[in-house]
């Protein structure tokens, strides 16, 4: 019977300091409601954070019952 050894040196796992969440400059959160003109249906609507996709300037592209629309941002 033959018995071998191995030996492996193994290196130490190299621990990465915690990084804390800090926010880069005093920016506003974005709010959780908006006033939204949509021009489709001629219509107001408020309209919460989740149902927009994407905001350019004043303008807004949202999904309302699987349909997109695109509307005016007149409050938020």
């Amino acid at each position: 019977m033959m018995v071998t050894t191995c030996d492996t040196v193994r290196e130490k796992r190299v621990k990465n300091p915690r990084k804390f969440f800090s926010p880069s400059g005093s920016s506003q959160p974005l709010p959780s409601n908006y006033l939204i003109f949509i021009s489709d249906t001629v219509s107001y609507s408020i309209v919460g954070r989740s149902s927009i996709k994407k905001i350019n300037g004043k303008k807004a592209t949202l999904v309302l019952n699987k349909k997109t629309f695109t509307g005016e941002i007149i409050c938020s």
